[in-house]
């Protein structure tokens, strides 16, 4: 059940026109919102290119997928930033050009696999997951690190790597705005837990 708190951002934002369901994530705002959100990801991830790529890697954009939690169409903007981050990588020869395909794929199902969690720090362990196994795994094979020890290795390393910068950093910053600050929530345009408890 909703608090008075959740209702009151909630109500005022939603009027009656606003479009519902996957329509919701195509209208001008939210493709503006995301267009914002997919520049802002490239720029954090290739004015930081030497900490955004490798095995042990701290993507300072990967904060952004806690979006995800609070408006799951968000994932538009964050696959596309991802996607064009990784072509970045490519074109600076620290990523390989199935970087694109399967590490997009790996913040794509992070950040769906976000979309029913109700508790932040449950759902800022999505793409913590789904990195660390699908990233690993294509690290694994493109360096050839051909026993399963090694993947484990190369999936501990994305996995450090993305907790540490989603679930402790991404986290913190999130709790304390969303928590302190309801109006941030109006302001990231929000549709969902509004009035998270952790």
């Amino acid at each position: 059940m909703q608090s008075n708190m959740e209702n009151e951002v909630e109500s005022s934002y939603k009027g009656k026109d606003q479009a519902t369901g996957i329509k919701a994530w195509f209208t001008p705002k939210m493709i503006a919102y995301n267009s914002i959100v997919a520049a802002i990801y490239v720029v954090l991830t290739v004015v930081c290119f030497y900490a955004s790529y490798g095995l042990l890697n701290f993507r300072i954009s990967e904060i952004l997928n806690i979006l995800v939690f609070f408006n799951p169409a968000y994932i538009i903007g964050l696959t596309v930033g991802c996607l064009i981050s990784n072509a970045f990588g490519l074109l600076l020869s620290m990523a390989g050009p199935w970087d694109l395909l399967i590490g997009t794929g790996a913040t794509l199902i992070g950040c769906l696999a976000m979309i029913p969690c109700k508790h932040l720090l449950i759902a800022t362990f999505m793409p913590v997951i789904s990195n660390a196994v699908i990233v690993g795994a294509e690290l694994t094979w493109l360096m050839e690190l051909v026993t399963p020890n090694l993947w484990w290795v190369a999936m501990g390393y994305v996995f450090l790597g993305e907790f540490l910068i989603i679930s402790v950093v991404g986290y913190i910053i999130f709790f304390i705005i969303g928590m302190k600050n309801k109006p941030f929530l109006k302001t990231l345009n929000a549709t969902k837990n509004l009035n998270f408890a952790w």
